[in-house]
Formats: C-alpha cells, structure tokens, sequence
C-alpha cells in the first residue's frame, strides 16, 4: 500500500502483501469494512500466477484464506453487494468461491 506523503506527488510504501502467493500477485481489490462477513476492518483480496485468490484481514495484512480452482492466471478479483469474492482468469472462467463466509 502506498500513502502520499506530501504534495508533491511523493509517495511511501506503508505496507505490502506477503506470504499467500507462490508466485507474483496480478491484481488487488480493496473490500471496505463491514462488507464481507469475518472482516470487519475491511480485507484486501489478490489473484495471482498461481492461479489462486487470497484474502487478506486489512488491519495485520496476513492472508486469511486461500480460494482456489482456477486453472490459469487471475487477472480480475472484486466482490459483490453481499461481500462475495468474484474472479477472473485466463482459464475464461468466473469464480464464486462456495465459503461460509460468503
């Protein structure tokens, strides 16, 4: 996550996503808080080269949980009004994870 730090245009890494990918991350959805059952601080949720979404608790950045099924790259991750994650791949298809939470 980058903050601006002043002005001019300046920017500062406050914090980054580690440890939920084996490969690099394509894409990133912010879940503002209260939308998504379980975080309430909000969540991040990435899709990666590894062909997997990972959901991350917004306040400490560790992932949470791990969705997987896709068969290729994610190059889309969102949410929708009931907080459902939705992504999409190379693979051509979309995913609606059946979780509890969701």
């Amino acid at each position: 996550m980058w903050e601006a730090r002043d002005d001019e245009g300046s920017f500062e890494c406050t914090r980054t996503l580690a440890g939920g990918h084996s490969k690099a991350i394509v894409c990133v959805h912010w879940v503002p808080p209260q939308v998504m059952e379980g975080f309430a601080e909000g969540a991040f949720v990435s899709g990666g080269m590894d062909f997997n979404v990972v959901v991350w608790d917004a306040v400490g950045s560790s992932p949470s949980l791990k969705l997987q099924g896709h068969e290729q790259v994610i190059t889309k991750v969102t949410h929708d009004a009931k907080g459902r994650i939705i992504s999409g791949s190379q693979d051509k298809y979309e995913s609606f994870p059946d979780h509890p939470s969701y």
